[in-house]
């Protein structure tokens, strides 16, 4: 008997048909987004992101009836994953029938971010929820120069203003409330003045603040972070994931940053000078919670500015040394992955190609 041989673009198109009418089966569940399906995505291995907030797959779309039961969803959602797991769907046909989907380009340009197990290994904070009904939360970010692309959020929590600046006037978002700042300051000294001086650019009338890189894409209710806030605590950072003390950092940047080696150890020589004992951990600054109204941190965050104007263009190298010097004692490191956890991803650099 001949062995008809079925050339791979069949093969293919029959795929992309397959899984676009899985997902077509699945849109009104995902939009409805009730706690019974939340619980089948995550016992069948869906995305936290998806878990916690089923329509943010379709987030323009409209309910629908359909009379699939329970035990026909979870296994259309089974299939869903083996054929995503085993499969690539990122060419320009794929990504047109996602589009035409309904779906938000965070999934359309890599479907298989809808999957527990994909992406940078999940590690989440473990922060007890406080009541944050009486607060007035900002979650904001920058992008400065010249980026023409910034990531749109996901799920967006009611009550929170999401606040994005930018000195690009070519920057629109449907998301992200758009602040354009004149400034004489330079791209990066610009995106890093918002970063560290909020106090500066924020409203007064907001209690607390998330920071969060613009390369970030959200999908959690990150003003949640707040609830770190407590005790005391007016400043709140996620621990590095793969350094542990300044050192092991400007290695790491003298290696794959290209920072000059003399002006590294001339500069952390000055810290150990200060009594600086690099014995206090080590932060990633990608996402940063604040309380509003500490002078004391403002004044920090004002030494942390003015150390990173004027020394080695790496935030992480200098905000310990800066909280050790000032004597701030107001803050916590959290354990969890700036990268991945329960309230977003950071995938690249600020813009990404399309």
């Amino acid at each position: 008997m001949k062995i008809i041989q079925i050339p791979l673009r069949i093969k293919k198109q029959y795929l992309r048909h397959k899984i676009g009418a899985y997902l077509r089966n699945l849109k009104g569940d995902f939009i409805r987004g009730d706690a019974d399906f939340a619980k089948q995505l995550a016992e069948t291995g869906y995305h936290i992101s998806l878990q916690q907030h089923p329509s943010i797959l379709f987030p323009q779309g409209q309910t629908h009836n359909n009379d699939q039961n329970p035990s026909h969803n979870r296994n259309t959602l089974l299939k869903l994953r083996e054929l995503i797991k085993a499969n690539s769907f990122n060419d320009k046909k794929d990504r047109l029938v996602f589009w035409k989907l309904g779906m938000p380009g965070y999934y359309v340009y890599d479907i298989r971010r809808m999957l527990a197990d994909s992406g940078r290994p999940y590690h989440p904070y473990t922060i007890t929820p406080a009541d944050l009904s009486k607060e007035h939360i900002a979650v904001y970010t920058a992008l400065t120069g010249k980026h023409d692309y910034l990531h749109e959020i996901l799920y967006r929590q009611p009550g929170i203003d999401y606040i994005l600046f930018t000195n690009n006037r070519n920057i629109k978002s449907s998301t992200w409330q758009v602040h354009y700042v004149d400034s004489p300051l330079s791209d990066l000294l610009l995106s890093r003045a918002i970063k560290m001086l909020p106090h500066q650019y924020l409203d007064h009338k907001y209690t607390a603040t998330v920071y969060v890189d613009a390369n970030a894409y959200l999908y959690g209710d990150i003003s949640q972070l707040i609830s770190a806030l407590a005790d005391g605590t007016t400043l709140a950072l996620t621990r590095h994931t793969t350094a542990h003390t300044v050192a092991d950092e400007l290695e790491e940047c003298i290696q794959t940053k290209g920072i000059d080696r003399q002006a590294a150890q001339q500069q952390y020589a000055r810290y150990r000078t200060q009594g600086f004992n690099d014995d206090m951990g080590l932060a990633e600054c990608g996402i940063i919670a604040r309380r509003n109204g500490d002078p004391n941190l403002d004044r920090l965050m004002a030494m942390w500015y003015e150390e990173f104007c004027n020394g080695i263009h790496r935030d992480q190298i200098s905000l310990l040394p800066c909280i050790h010097k000032s004597q701030f004692k107001n803050y916590k490191i959290l354990d969890g992955s700036v990268w991945h956890n329960q309230y977003c991803s950071i995938y690249g650099e600020h813009t990404i190609s399309q």
